[in-house]
This record gives structure tokens, sequence and C-alpha cells, in this order.
């Protein structure tokens, strides 16, 4: 438990970022002008897809996959960032360039009642046995947890990081970081799943597999900008929200839909066919896209509509033409 001073030291630090900006929000938007450079990646960023901006930082964009915190790699999780000379971090990272962190709660430590061992810091009551959790004045080590000398004396073999367990011989075990687990115990700390090795990332002291990494990234339209809740539409490698993915005519939503692209932008079947259809000279319907066509003297007829005035017949290449009445031969020989 925090003492009153430390309680103070805390409060005082969260007054001072609050007064200094060290926090705030990005946002999206389309690439404001040619010739930015991604701040993550480097890469020259198109004058028509979306970015991120930092009002901090407002003279830098980023892709939205390398919007990271400079420290862990990951996501920035609703755009939320701070700053340390001019580079971005998440709030946990942030927090670690202003305090040291405690090896035993994972708190920021506030107050000067700390205990120093080779591999960390400690608030002063956290410096625990790590199985039966005695306050420890000496300590032995296990794979990086302390014990006190009567745990230590208990362990018969090397004990799984997750779980405490001794490992029985036979077992198969998973190395990481200097820490040997059992496979089933190697698990993510979000979906509690075992994991493969090389397929998760590190989250402070959590381990979070691709999976779950995917699921905390934001989605952005590509059309609107704004945040994606729920499935996305994705189509020519963008992400688009239900109501921006659809028919640039009558505004139709197209998810449940067929489409067509026309040019630079997508159409529902009727658009389409309307647009890209002829009428027909003798019923003034229209001539579906991709259908045969008879054109005669500069006009679209169907060719059911194209007949003989007599028989009703379709016509075929040889015709005669009386009276502006057309007759197929049959017909124009009974004339």
């Amino acid at each position: 438990m925090q003492t009153s001073a430390e309680k103070d030291q805390f409060k005082k630090m969260r007054y001072d970022i609050v007064r200094n900006g060290d926090f705030d929000v990005g946002f999206a938007q389309i690439c404001p002008k040619r010739g930015m450079i991604c701040a993550g990646c480097k890469l020259n960023l198109k004058a028509s897809e979306v970015v991120v901006s930092a009002p901090k930082l407002n003279v830098m964009a980023w892709h939205p996959d390398c919007f990271k915190c400079t420290t862990c790699e990951e996501p920035l999780i609703d755009l939320a960032y701070a700053v340390k000379d001019n580079k971005i971090y998440c709030g946990r990272h942030f927090g670690e360039k202003l305090k040291q962190r405690c090896g035993g709660c994972d708190e920021l430590i506030m107050g000067a009642r700390v205990e120093k061992t080779d591999d960390g810091m400690f608030h002063e009551d956290h410096h625990n046995c790590t199985k039966c959790e005695k306050k420890l004045d000496a300590y032995r080590v296990i794979n990086q947890a302390h014990y006190c000398d009567d745990c230590f004396l208990e362990q018969t073999g090397t004990p799984c990081f997750k779980c405490k367990k001794v490992i029985q011989d036979g077992e198969v075990t998973l190395e990481d970081q200097g820490q040997t687990y059992h496979v089933k115990c190697f698990a993510c700390d979000d979906c509690r799943k075992p994991i493969d090795k090389k397929k998760f990332t590190r989250r402070g002291h959590k381990k979070i597999c691709t999976d779950c990494i995917e699921k905390r990234k934001p989605k952005l339209c590509g059309k609107c900008c704004g945040r994606i809740e729920g499935d996305a539409i994705k189509f020519d490698g963008k992400l688009f929200c239900d109501g921006c993915f659809s028919c640039a005519e009558c505004r139709m939503p197209l998810s449940e839909t067929a489409y067509k692209r026309d040019e630079d932008h997508l159409c529902c079947m009727a658009c389409y066919e309307r647009s890209h259809s002829k009428t027909c000279s003798e019923c003034r319907e229209l001539i579906s896209a991709g259908s045969r066509i008879v054109t005669h003297e500069s006009k679209n007829y169907h060719p059911k509509c194209f007949a003989c005035t007599k028989c009703h017949g379709e016509l075929e290449k040889r015709f005669t033409i009386c009276d502006g009445k057309r007759y197929c031969k049959a017909c124009a020989a009974k004339i």
C-alpha cells in the first residue's frame, strides 16, 4: 500500500503530465500533402491513402500499421499516445521513462522505499518469496524467480516458470528468455491458448499471440477515415465500414448484393445496367448490357423488336422496307 508521501508524488507526476500535455490522441485523415514520409517505416506516403497524425508532432504522419509505441512496437490502442523526446509511446512505456517498475507488483515505484537486486527493483514490501510469499531478507534464484532458503531447498527439479510445478523427467518443455515452461503453460496472456514460441509479441511481462494482436489494431475506414466497430469489409486492400461500401449512384450498401466496378467506383447491378445499357428504339425499354443488339440506321433494337411488320418474325440480314415499314423476304413477296 502506498504511503501518503508516495500518493502525493504520484498525484504530482500525474499533474505534471497533464500540465505538460504529454498525452494525446491521434486522428486518421487522408494524407494532407504530397511528399510526406511515414515517421515509422520511412517510406513515402501516398496522397490518397489514410494516415494517422499526432497533434503533438504535427509535422509527422504514419501509416496506420506504423503508429506504434517506440519501445514495444505494438499498435497504439485507440490511437492514444504520449510524447517523450519527439518519440511516441504507449502509456506503460511512457511511465517507465519517468519511473522504474516494481518487479513484484508491476507498478511504477513512486517513493524512496525500494529494494534493489541484481535483476531489478522492488517496492520495499513486495520483494517476497515466489512460492511462500514470505518477505525476503536474503534470497536465492531459480530461473530469475526469488526464493527463501526453505523453498529453494524444496525444489527437486526445474520448476515451470508459469505454474511453478516441478517439471518431471521426460516431460516436453519450452525455453524462453532463460525460463522453462511446460508446453501447455507457454500461453497467450489474453486468450490463454498455448502459443508457438515464434508467433507472439511481448507487452511488458505479458505474451500476446498474433491473433489477439490483430484484434487490438484499430480498423479505419478507407473512405470516411472513421473507426470501424464490428466487422469490416475488405476490398482492394482497404477496409470499409458498411455505410461507405455502397453504390456510387444510389448509395445502396453493397455488402450483401452483386456489384460491378465502373472505372474508379463501384455500382450496384441496377445502376450499372442503367448507365451502360442502350434503349430499344421500338419498345423504348433498356437493352441489358452484354446482350445481343441489332443496330440499323444508327438506332438500337432488341432482336425480337427488329421484326417483320406483318408476321412479326425476327428479321435476318436481308429484308425489305416499304413505305417506311420492314418486311421479311417472304412477306415482302406478297405485298
